[in-house]
């Protein structure tokens, strides 16, 4: 019961306009199990959900299939945070191919078209 009343708030803080709230901006409950909806999106680095203020990494997801990219879908995962796939500048001031850093990533995502 505690882990379904902890669930069901962590679903009101992304809400389904894809907007998520300041609290989980500010306060992400990493190593928890979040459920989020936004757009489904496809990257370099992975499939991934798109809010209107965040980007979420399906890290174990290579893309999106073409008939779900593009559409509203909500997925549940634990939550991680990380400078993994930071891009990297090299010695001669080269730049690497990587994100900004402070990625939200999703691991053992499961997840449904809206």
């Amino acid at each position: 019961m505690k882990f379904l009343a902890l669930f069901f708030s962590l679903s009101l803080l992304v809400s389904c306009s894809g907007q998520t709230s300041t609290p989980f901006e500010k306060n992400p409950p990493l190593g928890q199990v979040v459920m989020v909806k936004g757009v489904a999106v496809n990257t370099k680095l992975s499939a991934a959900i798109q809010t209107n203020s965040m980007l979420f990494y399906c890290i174990e997801i290579a893309e999106w299939p073409e008939d779900v990219a593009g559409r509203t879908v909500g997925a549940s995962g634990r939550l991680e945070k990380t400078d993994q796939f930071k891009a990297r500048t090299g010695a001669g001031g080269e730049r690497s191919a990587g994100t900004a850093g402070g990625d939200f990533l999703l691991r053992s995502v499961s997840w449904q078209v809206e």
